[in-house]
């Protein structure tokens, strides 16, 4: 793992413990939910749209978790060349 990976890697377990951020996203996939199933039988597009936002958070979530992971595991590498 590169300096930069490493560096990545650390921002991405900090904000992934950053209750606030946490709280913030969490309630923003709630508020579009919400809205997804507030909308009319026939808001099709709009349900799609809404549906995009919702993964786009999502996929936030599981990038910082892959570089987390990465990270986990370099670690963990290092630990057994000890």
């Amino acid at each position: 793992m590169t300096e930069e990976q490493r560096s990545r890697a650390l921002r991405a377990r900090a904000l992934l413990g950053d209750e606030t951020l946490q709280e913030a996203l969490d309630a923003i996939e709630a508020g579009l939910m919400a809205q997804c199933r507030g909308t009319a039988p026939g808001a099709v597009s709009l349900r799609e749209e809404i549906w995009g936002e919702i993964r786009a958070l999502q996929s936030i979530r599981t990038k910082l978790k892959s570089w987390d992971t990465d990270l986990t595991v370099a670690e963990r590498q290092a630990e057994r060349r000890r």
